[in-house]
């Protein structure tokens, strides 16, 4: 099977990347594939240096699928950055540290982190602690191949 990404990187990340677990290298995968996709957005000097230390392409001419486990796991990862993505958004709209954010939803301030790091996947009840704390309704919409969350303020009348 042919790689899905051709990459360009000093020897040190690439012994650094052989040894990683399959799921750690996948959630590295997406990571890096997502930093390709919005290097031209992410502004000077981000932009510049994902393009220069890391030649990043998908591959076209793949013609074997990944399993679809592995398929599964990536799905699994994408949903949990646009968690991490929504959460952080919105405590920062609130100009709210993750100390002050745990302390609201009964958390630790690791959970926090973690949850803004795609490190963990939160349960349910979780999650109605966090909209509760964050004073929004979550909003989570689930294809087949994309994932969209986000937090919905609630208007209080005055």
């Amino acid at each position: 099977m042919k790689p899905l990404y051709s990459i360009e990187i000093e020897p040190e990340v690439r012994d650094w990347l052989e040894l990683l677990p399959a799921k750690h290298f996948l959630k590295v995968d997406e990571y890096v594939g997502l930093l390709a996709e919005r290097a031209t957005t992410l502004g000077e000097p981000l932009g510049r240096a994902v393009m220069t230390h890391s030649r990043w392409t998908r591959r076209n001419d793949c013609e074997a699928a990944e399993a679809e486990a592995v398929t599964e796991t990536r799905q699994g990862i994408r949903l949990a950055m646009a968690l991490a993505e929504a959460v952080y958004l919105r405590r920062t709209e609130l100009g709210l540290t993750q100390t002050e954010l745990a302390a609201r939803a009964g958390l630790t301030q690791a959970k926090i982190s973690r949850i803004e790091g795609s490190d963990a996947v939160p349960t349910l009840p979780l999650l109605a602690k966090l909209a509760r704390a964050l004073d929004a309704s979550l909003n989570i919409a689930i294809d087949e191949d994309d994932a969209q969350v986000s937090f919905t303020p609630h208007t209080n009348a005055a």
